[in-house]
């Protein structure tokens, strides 16, 4: 299988995006080849920050993942505990 890639930088997803992102992670089983997830610049929030953590820890399948860029933000030192 090919790697994959969500390269969604600078879409302003917000909280909401950054939750039906989450969603999509935890349920998607053929995104078992991602490799790299790029939501730099999307005004993401401590909330949304909260969300992908969670969805990036429940989710098994996503073994694959290598890199998660979160640069341009708005997480601050709690939305990043969230994701350490």
């Amino acid at each position: 299988p090919l790697p994959l890639l969500i390269a969604a930088a600078g879409n302003f997803l917000g909280s909401k995006g950054a939750a039906a992102l989450a969603l999509a992670l935890r349920t998607c089983p053929a995104l078992c080849n991602l490799q790299l997830l790029d939501v730099d610049g999307n005004s993401i929030s401590v909330a949304g920050a909260a969300w992908l953590a969670e969805a990036l820890q429940g989710a098994g399948h996503l073994t694959s993942l290598r890199t998660l860029r979160l640069a341009r933000n708005k997480l601050g030192m709690k939305g990043m505990q969230h994701i350490v």
